[in-house]
């Protein structure tokens, strides 16, 4: 059940977002997309390089002094820098966007610099809740949360057709969020586990993980500033609302296990970690599989209903991009396995690979979107194969067997949208 949580708790704030993405579609065009899509991957870009990092050793940080120090020093850093970096972006898409987009659409987007300093202020709650095991909490804090975001987010997209709604949506749900964590905290602190030997995290260590979460970031976006250098804000607008349907759950199931796996990976003799991975990778792989497929025929069957023409393209594409959602995963949880057994730095030749794959990706969007999407696949599978060599890990047969059968199911519904909406 601490999976579930884990994942649901991870899930709720994507799905969520890709629900107001679909409203912001169908109030909407391309090209606005496209314009908040930039924002988008600025604001993902400072979380890679700080949220992330940090979420990786705030489990036993946060039972020294040092590592509370270091939490401190984080908390100020990505408050302001992130602030301060989202502010300069919105100005330069307002001095720089078209003249038939509304003013306005932009300048809203302002509030988007709340967020880090939200995330920042919230990190060492969140890492005491994981400690203390209240994943079923920390589910429902994000439930209750992004039940106020959606509150506000809706009746806002509906009134001004604009980026005010997902705006809204990030804002109030981390608001509400952080708010809850940081009062929660402080009631569990006799719950916490202590760890015998707190690790702190040498400085070369971190930045390996930071240069790692970085990389990850670039190879998850680089297609996307590629489309947005030479195809425009409408192409990107396209590109990322099917990435932000195919994707969501993907994700989200990927930072959830990551934060269920962490503590255990932790907590256990270093030759029994590889043990850990296998037990959760075993059930929760193909059930990602499982729910990216179902979210994809989902997708091509409400979509039709709900948007315009303009949109239709997408829909051929969905299910393709779905296709990443298990070898995504589970080379997540690997890197996380080979980051808490102080081998961060071999990491670095996997990042190489896939950053130079995801230029293929870009180039082949502007082409066609649905062969970057197949070529978004082919990077995966050869990323996660080179994990798991360095890992030296093997996939178990039942792991592959039911994986398999998952990806059958994925790739006839990618062609029966291809043949309907190429």
């Amino acid at each position: 059940m601490s999976a579930v949580w884990s994942i649901l708790e991870r899930s709720l704030p994507r799905v969520s977002a890709a629900v107001v993405m679909v409203l912001f579609a169908a109030v909407s065009t391309p090209q606005i997309v496209g314009i908040y899509s930039v924002l988008v991957i600025l604001t993902t870009g400072l979380q890679s390089a700080f949220e992330l990092p940090i979420r990786q050793y705030a489990v036993g940080l946060i039972e020294s002094r040092l590592g509370m120090r270091w939490l401190r020093r984080y908390q100020l850093t990505y408050a302001l820098i992130g602030a301060a970096a989202i502010l300069g972006m919105v100005l330069l898409l307002f001095r720089t966007s078209p003249a038939d987009v509304p003013p306005t659409q932009i300048l809203v987007m302002g509030l988007m610099a709340i967020v880090p300093v939200l995330n920042a202020a919230g990190t060492a709650a969140v890492a005491r809740l994981q400690m203390a095991n209240r994943w079923r909490f920390l589910a429902g804090i994000q439930l209750v949360a992004l039940a106020c975001g959606m509150a506000v987010a809706v009746p806002a997209l509906l009134w001004t057709h604009g980026s005010l709604g997902p705006v809204l949506l990030a804002v109030v749900s981390e608001a509400v969020t952080t708010v809850v964590v940081v009062f929660a905290a402080g009631r569990v602190a006799s719950q916490i586990r202590t760890l015998s030997d707190p690790f702190i995290p040498s400085r070369p260590e971190y930045l390996a993980v930071v240069v790692t979460s970085l990389s990850v970031w670039i190879q998850g976006n680089l297609d996307r500033l590629l489309i947005a250098a030479f195809a425009g804000a409408a192409a990107l607008g396209l590109y990322s609302f099917a990435w932000a349907v195919a994707r969501s759950f993907t994700d989200a199931s990927a930072a959830g296990l990551i934060n269920l796996l962490r503590p255990r990976l932790i907590t256990v003799a270093k030759d029994a970690r590889s043990g850990v991975l296998s037990a959760l990778a075993r059930p929760a792989i193909p059930l990602v599989g499982l729910a990216s497929l179902t979210i994809a025929i989902g997708a091509v069957i409400v979509i039709p209903l709900i948007l315009s023409a303009d949109w239709l393209p997408v829909l051929s594409v969905v299910p393709l991009i779905s296709l990443v959602a298990m070898p995504a995963v589970y080379e997540a949880l690997t890197q996380t396995y080979l980051i808490v057994d102080g081998r961060a730095k071999s990491l670095y030749v996997v990042r190489a690979v896939a950053i130079g794959l995801t230029i293929p990706v870009g180039l082949a969007a502007i082409v066609s979107l649905q062969l970057a999407a197949i070529v978004l696949f082919v990077r995966q599978i050869v990323t996660l194969v080179l994990t798991l060599r360095i890992a030296r890990l093997r996939p178990e047969a039942g792991l592959l067997l039911r994986s398999g059968v998952v990806l059958l199911l994925q790739l006839s519904l990618a062609l029966g949208a291809f043949l309907l909406y190429s």
